[in-house]
């Protein structure tokens, strides 16, 4: 998806004139930086009356309408509007057409999930088994978005070859706090799952993005 895009879903889906010209300065600012653009709009903002998390990747527009009770742990208003713009983690190279598609990802049992934890889950995809990648170049990136929580991106080797059409991939990510810190992070997290290949994961050397990009949501302890 190119950025005009992008600024297309801007222009049917917000209501004033303002809000559309600051929504797209921002993902015209993103596309000209090489960054990620993210925007939390209330439900009096949005033109569907439903507040929604819309993530500009830099090949992809992810939207996720927003619960009642994640609009609460944000401390989002109806008429509320936030915005930012964060360095994409890799720099990396977007091939012709994702190779793999990933679905849904859902976590093991135990939520609340504490963050002195590892998460771990799978997620479900779908690959074009006429090709083959190499486990050992993939890792599965996670990037995590909470209102609380700097710019976080962790990362889990899958551990397997692509070699069927429909699987899941078994994911583990580190715990965001060390054990003896207290957890100072509550509500929703929301987590932005991609994978990506690379010659070398010591430098990052030869990233390769090759899938879309899914969402999953996990609350807090």
């Amino acid at each position: 998806m190119s950025v005009e895009l992008a600024k297309t879903w801007v222009e049917r889906m917000f209501c004033s004139a303002g809000a559309r010209r600051e929504a797209s300065q921002l993902l015209n600012k993103a596309a000209a930086e090489g960054s990620q653009a993210t925007l939390v709009a209330g439900s009096d903002v949005m033109a569907n009356d439903k507040a929604c998390m819309a993530r500009w990747t830099g090949s992809e527009l992810v939207v996720v309408e927003l619960s009642a009770r994640q609009q609460a742990n944000m401390a989002l208003t109806p008429t509320t509007m936030f915005m930012g713009l964060e360095p994409r983690p890799l720099v990396w190279e977007l091939p012709p057409e994702p190779l793999v598609t990933l679905h849904d990802a859902q976590f093991d049992p135990g939520e609340p999930h504490d963050c002195r934890q590892p998460l771990s889950g799978i997620c479900r995809f779908t690959f074009d088994a006429s090709k083959r990648m190499p486990a050992d170049s993939c890792a599965l990136q996670a990037q995590y978005v909470h209102p609380h929580l700097p710019q976080t991106t962790s990362y889990s080797n899958p551990k397997r070859t692509f070699d069927s059409l429909e699987a899941e991939l078994r994911f583990s990510f580190r715990p965001l706090f060390s054990a003896p810190r207290p957890v100072i992070l509550h509500g929703t997290l929301f987590i932005y799952f991609q994978l990506f290949t690379a010659r070398d994961w010591r430098t990052n050397a030869g990233a390769k993005c090759v899938s879309n990009v899914t969402v999953a949501a996990v609350e807090l302890a």
